[in-house]
């Protein structure tokens, strides 16, 4: 069921068989440092621009460029802390 799997979650330092090393961020597996390090490759495609006047953003993906259009120009805060009455754009950040 859906309630029963396990959130994704960055790699923890003891859990991790390889890391990068341009950034450091931690993989249990070889095969996601190598999809990683694509992420560093300067000359990767970018084909998802963001139109808003004077962003010169581009992404790879369209889920990010849409992520960032909520976040930083619409300024979307639809994730709400049950804690506090703080809230978020970004459901990653409310996690925090």
């Amino acid at each position: 069921m859906l309630e029963d799997r396990r959130k994704r979650a960055f790699t923890k330092q003891e859990n991790a068989n390889c890391s990068c090393k341009q950034c450091g961020k931690f993989f249990q597996r070889t095969y996601n440092l190598k999809a990683h390090m694509e992420t560093h490759d300067p000359n990767r495609s970018q084909p998802h621009s963001c139109l808003y006047s004077g962003c010169d953003k581009k992404f790879v993906r369209r889920t990010d460029l849409l992520r960032h259009e909520h976040s930083v120009h619409l300024k979307t805060r639809d994730h709400a802390c049950p804690f506090c009455d703080s809230s978020f754009s970004r459901k990653d950040t409310l996690r925090r």
